[in-house]
């Protein structure tokens, strides 16, 4: 069942300094399971796994800039897809939007912990979204059994009503 699957964040980040300034921050957050890459390859051979989230920085790379959107709305288009970029490449994360990311966050290191609180709310959100599926999944198998108990029980009283 979904509900019990934990929320998976794939992150995107080839800088290095940013990279541990975001870990840092996301960490504060209680967002340890986050899987990090540094090159777009990697992160494409690991969409099997099933992101919840994805985050990628500028998209400037080897295999042509958007294909990590392209191959992981293919592969996993339940996916969240967010870019993340600085300020001076926020042109990037435009056209990422306008091809059918589902944000963009324009990113420096004054705003780094108004986004990892961001992050934080999009998971608890996802979590909570979760728990109500499960309820409502719970609740209708629980009336489904009662209703089936019921109809066992009046079948029973009508086909044979001599054993009350």
């Amino acid at each position: 069942m979904v509900a019990t699957r934990l929320i998976k964040i794939f992150f995107l980040e080839r800088d290095l300094k940013v990279k541990e300034e975001l870990q840092r921050v996301l960490t504060k957050k209680g967002l340890n399971d986050i899987n990090w890459f540094n090159k777009e390859e990697e992160c494409l051979k690991q969409l099997e796994h099933k992101p919840d989230f994805i985050f990628q920085d500028k998209v400037e790379d080897n295999t042509g800039g958007y294909t990590l959107f392209y191959e992981s709305k293919k592969k996993v288009p339940h996916s969240k897809f967010i870019f993340v970029c600085p300020d001076k490449y926020k042109s990037f994360g435009e056209k990422g939007l306008e091809i059918g990311a589902d944000a963009l966050y324009i990113v420096n290191p004054s705003t780094y912990e108004n986004f990892a609180s961001e992050v934080h709310q999009m998971v608890l959100n996802e979590k909570f979204k979760r728990f109500n599926q499960s309820v409502n999944i719970g609740m209708l198998e629980f009336f489904a059994i009662i209703g089936f108990l019921l109809i066992i029980i009046i079948s029973v009283v009508f086909l044979n009503p001599s054993i009350f």
